[in-house]
């Protein structure tokens, strides 16, 4: 007989309430008082009652299995909460300072922008700019500037490197990183960033075949695997005639005109056609895709001087071919002499005015067109005669001397077995001119050419000593007149 267990008392309070099965040997009015004003204890029935029992409902005061997991609820709480109060904080870059922006920004053809934005509550007292072009293959080193700020606790410091010459060429990659420091004098570094110089004025078209790309904006694909062809030609060529070879990779730029290249290149002289940048292994050239005859001369030109500054390039001395010597083996890998460098060279044969070619070995770029014309001229004919008379491995000999860290008087006697002034005599005798007189004082030659040289002789003795008595004569009659001065000033003051 199932009994049912009611209130506890007259009290409203809930209590535990089960099913309470009576046993059989137990009367009914027994089970009933049990059921009546005691507490029960439900107990397992005998093995042999279980078919006749009903289950008992589980207690809501029993203890829940979920409890014993309850302390590690509560500790993975308190982790949700501080991950939440992190990654609400923003990040910061070391004790103290918080690097709102770091960037690069490159302005084609000016140069590259950099801007930081950062913030200490300690206050920041300074800010440095360390940038590299770790691409450059002589040269690269890691440059300390002082950008634009004001010191604070809040800062942005600005800096521009602007483009000039040969410096950041197309494809060149810029790294950088800022230095801050704290009014307390902690020091923060941001990690290294790099940004990559590109023209993007122009949607440029490429193409490659082993080392050598091309890249262009102007002209169909036929047109850049023409200019594609040329290179490889002249390469094959270069190697044969004059012994000089590619040993790196090359990147070939085509502006549209020489124009659009001159913009490209802040601070060129406007005669340029093309300009070499062997650090980068970088060629900048303007070709109109209408004038691809000149264009192959003046993409040989350029190429050459990429070639030249492979062999001669040393690890720790960069590359020291002197100007006449490059640009002379450049203007003769373009092909037969062009009528007017033979006709300036025969003017200056004719009054004995050819410059020395020591006098060739600083850069033309500083020239005015007439005489960068005429040095170029003279350079092709040096490079001429060695070729002729001795042939392309001698040039490699004297090439490889100077890759080897040899000055260029060391390398011509290694690669020709005679001294420098010599073999500057054989070509002044070879183009019809009496060798030059070093023996002189003043080191000019026996009928004055030396004058007309594109820059002072090395050799050259110096100032005469009259000019030297008249500067010491007007020195002392000014030192005289002020003493003259001075007596006749302290005469009327007394």
């Amino acid at each position: 007989m199932t009994g049912e267990i009611s209130r506890k008392g007259a009290k409203a309070q809930r209590t535990q309430v089960a099913k309470v099965h009576c046993h059989p040997e137990r009367s009914e009015e027994s089970c009933r008082r049990s059921s009546t004003g005691h507490k029960i204890r439900v107990a397992s029935a005998p093995a042999s009652a279980q078919d006749d029992r009903v289950t008992t409902s589980p207690s809501r005061f029993a203890p829940s299995p979920l409890r014993a997991f309850a302390p590690l609820r509560e500790a993975l709480i308190v982790l949700a909460v501080l991950a939440a109060l992190v990654l609400a904080t923003p990040v910061r870059a070391e004790e103290g300072v918080v690097v709102r922006a770091s960037e690069a920004q490159v302005n084609f053809p000016r140069g590259v922008s950099f801007r930081l934005e950062a913030e200490s509550a300690a206050g920041i007292a300074d800010v440095q700019l360390q940038v590299n072009t770790p691409g450059q293959r002589y040269g690269a080193a890691v440059r300390n500037v002082r950008p634009t700020f004001a010191a604070g606790p809040s800062v942005t410091a600005t800096w521009t490197w602007p483009r000039f010459g040969n410096q950041l060429p197309p494809g060149a990659e810029v790294t950088y990183r800022w230095r801050i420091t704290e009014t307390d004098g902690r020091v923060t570094e941001t990690p290294q960033s790099s940004v990559r110089v590109q023209d993007s004025r122009h949607d440029w078209q490429e193409i490659s075949d082993g080392p050598i790309t091309v890249r262009w904006y102007k002209g169909g694909e036929s047109f850049g695997r023409d200019i594609l062809g040329a290179a490889r030609e002249s390469t094959a060529r270069l190697r044969q005639i004059q012994g000089v070879e590619l040993r790196y990779p090359l990147t070939i730029h085509v502006y549209a005109s020489q124009a659009e290249l001159f913009e490209a290149v802040p601070g060129a002289p406007g005669w340029i056609g093309g300009i070499s940048i062997p650090e980068f292994d970088t060629v900048m050239i303007g070709i109109e895709p209408t004038n691809l005859p000149w264009g192959r001369r003046a993409l040989t030109h350029e190429m050459t001087h990429q070639l030249v500054f492979q062999m001669t390039h040393h690890p720790t001395l960069g590359s020291r071919v002197p100007t006449w010597l490059n640009e002379g083996l450049a203007v003769v890998a373009e092909g037969e002499t062009e009528a007017r460098n033979r006709q300036l060279v025969d003017e200056a044969v004719d009054a004995d005015t050819l410059p020395t070619l020591r006098a060739l070995s600083a850069p033309f770029s500083a020239q005015s067109g007439h005489l960068a014309g005429a040095a170029y001229a003279a350079s092709e004919s040096a490079v001429r005669f060695l070729l002729d008379a001795y042939g392309p491995e001698k040039m490699r000999a004297l090439l490889l001397g100077l890759g080897d860290g040899l000055s260029p008087d060391e390398s011509v006697q290694r690669a020709y077995g005679k001294s420098f002034d010599q073999l500057e005599d054989e070509w002044r005798r070879d183009a019809g001119l009496r060798p030059f007189d070093r023996g002189r004082a003043d080191g000019a030659a026996d009928d004055g050419s030396a004058g007309a040289n594109l820059q002072r002789d090395p050799s050259d003795g110096g100032i005469p000593w009259t000019v030297w008595l008249a500067l010491a004569l007007a020195g002392a009659t000014l030192v005289a007149a002020g003493a003259g001065g001075w007596l006749v000033y302290r005469r009327l003051r007394s």
